[in-house]
């Protein structure tokens, strides 16, 4: 992690304002505080400190779940009581340093106010450790931290002091193995409420429809109502798996044939319990384990991005987080479905999700040496509602093409898609589907059974043309559902069927660029031309990617859809632009997405362009290229959509973006034409996107990429 350098200036007219408000009292003057050019860490994240007397001192009220500690005030008893919960989880802003109170204009050694001595008696896991009043907020001697269970470690050469975890071993047997507290590797003995326990009879978690047979399984709820855990070795052993388990490495390496019938049975309904009518005791005199898991999945590491705690600060984003509790180990069902290669969103259901080769493949099928953008979302939309009007050869490749095995689940899959991104709130995001009948070249209609599966999954609605008001009902049809950012997609009624997707998407940064700050700068095109362009400037912490070559970062859009009851918390319909740069063209962009995602903060000076752009190109070649080739011969089979005897003569993609100081507008839109046979802090890292760079827009809880651009060429 950067060191953070500076920390807010608090003037003494703002202390006494602060303290005469304060519940806490204020004695005598103990002294003066100062500016300290110390870092301290808790657990890793930087937290706001100061020098007294040659001692450190830290925030201890900022110790809340931040860090991961209960922090309680008993005013009668003037009681501070400040307690460990045993995890290392702390919260994104901590680990960005956003807690930390910065002082931009003192330098170290600088008198910042007056510290007071306080009767407010202050306790840390059950010990009473040295403290002062600073502005109404209760400091705490960091270097007393070692009588209180940590480590406190001080680097003279980084000026840094770290207060960890004391490495105490614990070891404790599970149906896994041995597993033991080690360098490479913490146990934590410490209280875990799951909150609810399932208990399926015969089952873990579904898929597609049907439930994972494992017997005398287990699933546990958290308070998290998307999380849930499951027996990692039954379930491990129910698919069939070869496993070793490494308990000084903590690396758990796993091999399995994924191509393998799994023992599916039919779907078993959840029995939802409270622990409370399981057992009134269970929370009081629970224990459970925790410990970090480095997996191996057919010779791969499982990179986390869907762990215990989806959005926790970790060094390593290779580890997952699992529970032993009564000898048993629990991962999360997230997990499994992440390394089987499904998608799920609550925890229980797995689903077939798109590989990334499919965007890969499209973003490779892109031109090199001009602006692109294309969204895979709107031309898999297109393709499904290819994929459930074909047959025979030509239903395997669109099925190879997108990387699934069958089309229920993908259907499946594609509805839960289209309601979860639509319900967001804080940002506009419409997916729409529809099927075109051209009466005047169709001597049948589309099939019933046809109409009802795209209505059912994709909400498509089916229109009938003739070829004088085709072009402009399709085009109108395409301009109100981009919000007229595309107002055309066909220049001609020569089609018998015509499937059409539309994409749109407005939405402002959650931190935006100001105004005042955008300069003029020179952005080099790839062809090497040097163009002033309107750059936006900005120093923030935003995750930050460097690898192999390739910079990232991640720039997020509001988002208020956030809901926290009892047994449900969603945190992950976050949606983001990221935006990479290398030396050569981006190919691998669902992997460098993954891991910009996951990146740990940084403090950057961040430098990006203002730009507009439109997008269109035919997709017969992209497609061909991709396995698609039948639908395109007099061989095709499109007879589960209508009687007649015809092939995809065009596929057409058009798009649109802008981005500014307040944020982003796209649109998408793809159509599928089918007729008669025919040919067809600290010092801030500096990021400035000054030379080409690739783009990506992706809703984070499922790695879903909606628009994949590049931008190459200043004109």
């Amino acid at each position: 992690m950067k060191k953070i350098k500076s920390f807010v200036c608090v003037v003494l007219l703002f202390l006494i304002f602060l303290n005469s408000f304060s519940s806490f009292a204020i004695g005598e003057i103990a002294g003066n505080y100062y500016a300290t050019d110390i870092i301290a860490y808790v657990k890793g994240a930087p937290v706001t400190s100061y020098n007294i007397g040659g001692k450190t001192v830290i925030d201890a009220e900022i110790l809340n779940w931040h860090y991961g500690f209960d922090v309680y005030w008993y005013e009668d008893l003037r009681k501070l009581d400040i307690t460990d919960k045993g995890s290392d989880f702390v919260s994104l802003q901590a680990a960005a340093g956003d807690t930390v109170d910065k002082q931009e204009n003192a330098k170290p050694g600088d008198v910042i106010g007056s510290y007071y001595t306080t009767d407010i008696k202050t306790y840390l896991n059950g010990k009473e450790i040295e403290s002062y009043n600073i502005g109404g907020r209760t400091v705490i001697v960091a270097e007393e931290m070692k009588n209180h269970g940590y480590d406190v470690i001080w680097n003279e050469e980084e000026r840094e002091i770290k207060v960890e975890f004391t490495e105490t071993t614990y070891s404790t047997d599970s149906d896994l193995g041995l597993v033991s507290s080690t360098e490479s590797g913490t146990l934590k003995k410490e209280h875990f409420s799951f909150g609810m326990m399932t208990s399926v009879a015969n089952g873990s978690f579904n898929i597609e429809n049907m439930s994972l047979d494992v017997p005398d399984a287990k699933i546990f709820l958290t308070g998290w109502g998307n999380t849930r855990f499951v027996p990692l070795v039954k379930t491990l052993d129910a698919i069939g798996a070869e496993y070793e388990w490494n308990n000084s490495q903590k690396v758990l390496t796993v091999n399995y044939d994924k191509t393998k019938q799994l023992p599916l049975i039919e779907k078993q309904e959840p029995l939802y319990e409270t622990m409370y009518e399981i057992d009134n005791d269970f929370l009081k005199n629970s224990e459970s384990w925790t410990f970090p898991i480095k997996l191996v999945v057919n010779g791969e590491e499982f990179y986390n991005k869907t762990g215990l705690h989806q959005y926790r600060f970790s060094e390593s984003r290779q580890t997952i987080d699992a529970i032993i509790y009564e000898g048993i180990v629990y991962i999360t069902s997230n997990t499994f479905a992440d390394f089987m290669g499904y998608a799920c969103d609550n925890g229980v259901d797995f689903y077939t999700k798109m590989a990334d080769d499919f965007v890969d493949a499209l973003n490779l099928n892109m031109p090199k040496y001009t602006n692109y953008m294309f969204s895979p979302l709107s031309i898999k939309y297109a393709l499904g509602l290819l994929l459930n009007g074909a047959d025979g050869e030509t239903k395997q490749e669109i099925l190879n093409t997108l990387g699934i095995t069958e089309i229920e689940s993908f259907n499946k899959a594609n509805k839960q898609l289209i309601e979860r991104l639509s319900s967001g709130s804080g940002y506009n995001l419409d997916i729409a589907n529809s099927i075109w009948l051209n009466t005047d070249n169709a001597h049948s209609t589309f099939k019933q059974n046809y109409l009802n599966v795209l209505k059912e999954y994709y909400m498509a609605d089916a229109k009938e043309v003739n070829n004088k008001n085709a072009v402009s009902d399709v085009n109108n049809w395409v301009s109100e559902k981009t919000n007229n950012k595309i107002n055309s997609l066909i220049a001609n009624a020569d089609f018998t069927a015509l499937l059409t997707n539309a994409v749109y998407f407005k939405a402002q940064w959650i931190n935006t660029f100001s105004d005042l700050a955008t300069q003029k700068g020179i952005f080099t095109d790839i062809k090497n031309r040097k163009i002033e362009l309107d750059f936006m400037n900005k120093i923030s912490h935003l995750r930050y990617f460097d690898e192999n070559g390739v910079k990232a970062t991640v720039l997020e859009y509001q988002n208020s859809n956030y809901e926290d009851t009892f047994h449900t918390i969603d945190y992950g319909r976050q949606m983001s632009m990221v935006i990479m740069m290398g030396d050569e063209k981006i190919e691998n962009v669902t992997e460098i997405v993954n891991k910009a995602i996951n990146a740990p903060y940084s403090r950057l000076n961040l430098k990006l362009p203002k730009f507009e752009e439109e997008f269109s190109t035919s997709l017969i070649d992209i497609l061909k290229n991709m396995g698609i080739k039948t639908a395109f011969t007099k061989n095709a089979d499109l007879s589960k959509m209508l009687d007649d005897n015809v092939i995809l003569t065009d596929a057409i993609h058009k798009t649109y973006i802008k981005v500014d100081e307040k944020g982003t507008e796209a649109a998408a839109v793809t159509g599928m034409m089918a007729g008669a046979t025919s040919v067809i802090e600290e010092k801030p890292i500096n990021l400035f996107f000054d030379k080409p760079f690739t783009y990506a827009i992706v809703e984070e809880k499922k790695g879903e990429i909606i628009f994949v651009g590049q931008f190459c060429i200043a004109e």
